[in-house]
C-alpha cells in the first residue's frame, strides 16, 4: 500500500493551520483526492474535498487527524470534535473547532468508521477494518477519546448510560444569502458513530430551493459536539419568512437517544423584498412600488404596480403601467417625462432596510423617497 501526501498551508490569525490528505491510490490517473476549500465558520474550521473513489464505494467514510507538527518525532491524534457530511456524490464537508494554536490537519479513510484513519490505526496499533480492536464493547475512537487503551481489553472508559444528545439551541435566524450555516448538536457524553437527522414536514421552506441539507441524512460524529451543515440558496422571489425544521432522530442500534430538544428551527429571512416610494416633481407626485431582487452581489429593481392596480399607471400621472406580459419598469435607462421634459434618470441603486434605495447622478427637479418594506 502506498501513501500519497499533499499539504496545504495556511499561515494567517483566522486560519492557523495546514491540511494534509493522505490514502491508498492505485494510481494517479484514477483517483482525484483533493482539498476544495477551508473556511472559518461561527468558531469552527470548515473542509470541504472531494475523493473520486465514492463513485465506486459511495459508503467510503473518512476521519480527521491533528499534528502541531509534521516529523517522525510528533505523534498524530484524533482531532476531537470533528463532524462529517456528504455535499454531493463525491464531496464531503469536516467540521471541527478552531485550534488555538497552528497546526496540521490530515483527511483519511476510515475503513471501520471508529472514528479513527487508517493511517492512524496502523501506527496505535489497532485494527483498521474493527470498530472495537479489543472486544471490550468501546469503540476504538471512544477509547481514544477517553484517554484508555483501544488495544487493551481491561483498559476501558468508565461505563456509563447510553448517550444522549439535543440541538444546543431550539431556534436561530438566517438571511438567505448566508450561504451555509451550521446547526449544534451536543451529547451528554462522549461518542462515535453517525447520528441521523431528516427535515421535519412542518418546515415550510422547501428543499433544493431555499435550502439544501446532507444528502444521506445523517453525519458521522467523534466527540460531544456535531454540527449539521445547511446550505441556503439563492431564489430571486419575494417571499414571507419561513421556517426550516430539522429533526433528530434515535439510533436503530441503540447507540445513542435523543434528549429533550429534538427539533430545531431556523427562521429564514428573504433578502428579497417589495419597496414603496414617492415620486416628486414640481407639478404631481406619485407613489410606487420597487421590486428589489438580491442575488449574492448582483442586485436587481424594477418598478412594479400597486396589488390591485387597474388603471393606466402604477398609482399617479408620473409612471405607466408595463405592457402586457412584462412584469415592471428595469431602473437601467429608465426616464420619467412630464410634459415632455426630462424629470429623472436613475443611474444607479444602493439597497438596504431603511436606506436610499436609488439616486441620480444630476440634478433635477423629481426626488426620490425610500420608504419602508411593504407586502
Amino acid at each position: 500500500m502506498t501513501f500519497t501526501l499533499a499539504f496545504w498551508r495556511i499561515l494567517s490569525r483566522w486560519l492557523p493551520i495546514a491540511v494534509a490528505i493522505i490514502g491508498p491510490w492505485a494510481s494517479q490517473a484514477q483517483v482525484t483526492f483533493q482539498i476544495d476549500d477551508i473556511n472559518y465558520i461561527e468558531g469552527n474550521v470548515s473542509i470541504e474535498f472531494t475523493d473520486s473513489r465514492l463513485i465506486s464505494s459511495p459508503d467510503t467514510l473518512h476521519a480527521l487527524d491533528f499534528a502541531a507538527s509534521v516529523g517522525e518525532s510528533t505523534p498524530w491524534t484524533m482531532a476531537i470534535g470533528a463532524t462529517l457530511s456528504s455535499l454531493s456524490s463525491t464531496r464531503r464537508l469536516v467540521t471541527v473547532p478552531a485550534p488555538d494554536a497552528s497546526g496540521f490537519y490530515r483527511v483519511g479513510l476510515d475503513s471501520d468508521g471508529d472514528g479513527l484513519s487508517d493511517a492512524l490505526e496502523g501506527v496505535l496499533p489497532t485494527d483498521p477494518n474493527s470498530v472495537d480492536t479489543d472486544s471490550d464493547g468501546f469503540s476504538d475512537g471512544i477509547e481514544m477519546a477517553n484517554d484508555t487503551n483501544p488495544s487493551d481489553a481491561n483498559s476501558r472508559p468508565l461505563r456509563g448510560t447510553q448517550p444522549g444528545v439535543q440541538f444546543a439551541q431550539a431556534t436561530s435566524r438566517a438571511i438567505e444569502h448566508e450561504g451555509m450555516i451550521l446547526i449544534a448538536v451536543e451529547f451528554d457524553t462522549l461518542y462515535s458513530g453517525e447520528l441521523f437527522f431528516s427535515v421535519s414536514a412542518m418546515s415550510n421552506a422547501t428543499g433544493e430551493v431555499d435550502f439544501s441539507v446532507s444528502q444521506a441524512g445523517k453525519v458521522s460524529v467523534n466527540g460531544a459536539t456535531a454540527l449539521i451543515p445547511l446550505s441556503l440558496l439563492e431564489d430571486l422571489e419575494v417571499e414571507e419568512m419561513e421556517a426550516i425544521v430539522l429533526e433528530l432522530h434515535d439510533d436503530k442500534a441503540g447507540s445513542y437517544h435523543v434528549d429533550a430538544n429534538l427539533t430545531h428551527t431556523v427562521l429564514l429571512i428573504d433578502n428579497d423584498a417589495n419597496w414603496s416610494g414617492i415620486m416628486q416633481s414640481a407639478a404631481a407626485e406619485t407613489s410606487f412600488r420597487l421590486c428589489v431582487l438580491r442575488s449574492g452581489d448582483d442586485v436587481q429593481a424594477m418598478l412594479v404596480p400597486a396589488p390591485g392596480a387597474t388603471e393606466g399607471h402604477l398609482g399617479g400621472q408620473l409612471i405607466p403601467l408595463p405592457p402586457p406580459g412584462q412584469n415592471g419598469w428595469p431602473l437601467s435607462g429608465l426616464a420619467f417625462t412630464e410634459d415632455g421634459s426630462v424629470r429623472r434618470n436613475f443611474r444607479s441603486l444602493r439597497c438596504g432596510v431603511g436606506k436610499a434605495l436609488g439616486k441620480s447622478t444630476r440634478p433635477a427637479h423629481a426626488h426620490f423617497f425610500s420608504g419602508a418594506a411593504c407586502p
